[in-house]
């Protein structure tokens, strides 16, 4: 009976344990206005930006260029053509380690041939050698 108990006492506190730390966890933090964001230093900037989502990212990028829209009306075009140049940026770096993945790839591709042409060759000096010893 006392083991019933503790096994149940433990399932218990267990199941406890993990509502807890979950309600701790998945509480969403506070909204980051562009305003906040803009006032922030830079370090602690990047490191709240580094935790949004893609929406809340697009989110932030709407409200800064309204900020700056009613001081200058060009900042659209600044702001897509810098959009465009880091798009770039980054379809470069992504093609580099393609190219370096489709390397490794190929590499594997090979020592996997490697090691089936060895096995092959192997057994087949086996099967010499046991025809040879059966005969």
């Amino acid at each position: 009976m006392k083991t019933k108990n503790n096994i149940s006492l433990a399932t218990i506190s267990l199941l406890f344990a993990f509502l807890i730390s979950h309600s701790l966890f998945s509480q969403e933090k506070a909204k980051l206005s562009a305003r906040e964001l803009l006032d922030m230093k830079m370090d602690s900037a990047y490191a709240s930006i580094e935790g949004l989502s893609k929406e809340d990212s697009q989110e932030l990028i709407t409200q800064i260029r309204s900020i700056y829209r009613e001081s200058d009306p060009s900042i659209d075009k600044f702001y897509f053509l810098i959009s465009h140049l880091e798009e770039i940026q980054a379809i470069e770096k992504e093609q580099a380690r393609l190219e370096s993945l489709n390397i490794v790839y190929a590499l594997g591709f090979f020592l996997f041939m490697g090691l089936l042409a060895f096995i092959w060759w192997n057994q087949r000096k086996i099967q010499i050698q046991l025809s040879r010893i059966s005969k």
